[in-house]
């Protein structure tokens, strides 16, 4: 290795490297947001959502709720309080706040659509009163793209979810429905709980539940075992499709007739899965039963890991407004910027390097020619 004088000075050589990190700066700085696809449908599902939940908070203000300003800052009347007679289980208060967000339903439209959802497919859900703000937006993403669900409600709830026994997600469906907002309800309802027949539920518990179920005019589920109790979900599914194949199916929650153990809850990835291969389950319930069928599945639950797969904000406080957010849009790299702070690099270099070479060339030429 031999060194050899240079003419590009080292207060040059300075400038170029900081013109690179700058250029570099800019490139990460000025990013442009880039559309994502299915606009249109998510920010029609946001827009639903939002009107389901300002019918549902304002009828709820109307029957004297009153708002808990620590745990429903946002006034949505869908979080529920910590412990009621039908609170089944322990609840994640931020969970249930994330998904009040009428933006989650963007978020169901994205998985909908992975899952090749076309208009008129069926779809069947299994959902709890434990996420009432999911179930929400599972309804106003399938309506938004004009899907038929068939949904079975799993009544008790936990901690923080519909678990008032006056306005359980039945009462909350109705009156969606009873009020235009939407044309989906629950077309059967089980207690929930261990079983999902009302297990380890006191007997006011159950009485209220079945309250819940009768005033909403939805028939009840109620097995001899936990299998019959399946057996009896599944029956209902494909008896209200009929001759159409169900395309896709939603659990939302933690039910047991939807999940069939706990496990099976952390087997399967929160969000769309649609391929099994090689999994084993615990024990079957309607969402593994699917999945033998070789149904894809879209599971709602662990609400945190869930928007970690997605890129969706777990922040509750994150902004509420349909249209706005990284479903809707997401920063890119501007490709523009980029090749053009490139290419004024590249002959900033060219010509360092084209000095330096000349004035290497001609110091040679003098030093041969004084030999």
């Amino acid at each position: 290795m031999r060194w050899r004088p240079t003419r590009v000075s080292k207060l040059a050589l300075v400038l170029l490297a900081g013109l690179s990190l700058g250029a570099l700066w800019a490139v990460e700085h000025f990013q442009i947001h880039e559309e994502r696809p299915h606009l249109r449908e998510k920010l029609a599902a946001a827009e639903t959502m939002q009107r389901a939940i300002e019918t549902i908070s304002r009828t709820r203000a109307e029957r004297g709720h009153e708002f808990d300003a620590n745990t429903d800052p946002h006034r949505t009347g869908l979080i529920g309080m910590e412990f009621t007679p039908i609170t089944n289980d322990r609840g994640l208060l931020s969970a249930k706040q994330v998904v009040t967000n009428p933006n989650f339903a963007a978020l169901v439209v994205e998985m909908f659509k992975a899952a090749g959802l076309k208009k008129g497919d069926v779809i069947a859900i299994g959902w709890t009163g434990s996420l009432p703000g999911a179930n929400l937006a599972v309804l106003s993403a399938a309506e938004s793209l004009g899907l038929r669900g068939i949904a079975i409600n799993s009544v008790a709830a936990s901690m923080y979810g519909a678990n008032d026994p006056a306005f359980t997600w039945l009462d909350m469906e109705k009156l969606l429905v009873d009020r235009g907002v939407s044309r989906t309800r629950s077309v059967a309802a089980s207690f929930g709980g261990d079983e999902d027949r009302g297990k380890g539920m006191g007997v006011p518990a159950r009485r209220l539940v079945r309250e819940a179920v009768e005033r909403n005019g939805v028939p009840l589920i109620f097995e001899k075992t936990f299998e019959q109790q399946v057996a009896a979900r599944m029956k209902i599914y494909d008896e209200r499709a009929g001759r159409k194949r169900i395309k896709l199916y939603v659990n939302v929650g933690g039910g047991l007739g939807s999940l069939g153990a706990r496990i099976n809850g952390l087997i399967i990835r929160p969000g769309l899965t649609t391929s099994f291969l090689g999994v084993r389950f615990k024990r079957h319930g309607a969402m593994t039963l699917m999945a033998k069928r070789k149904v894809p599945v879209v599971h709602i639950n662990y609400i945190e890991k869930l928007c970690q797969r997605y890129g969706y904000p777990a922040d509750p406080q994150s902004d509420r407004t349909p249209g706005l957010g990284p479903m809707y849009a997401r920063p890119v790299h501007d490709l523009r910027l980029a090749g053009a702070l490139l290419g004024a690099l590249l002959v900033l270099f060219f010509v360092t390097i084209r000095l330096d070479t000349r004035h290497y060339v001609r110091r040679q030429k003098r030093a041969n020619d004084m030999v």
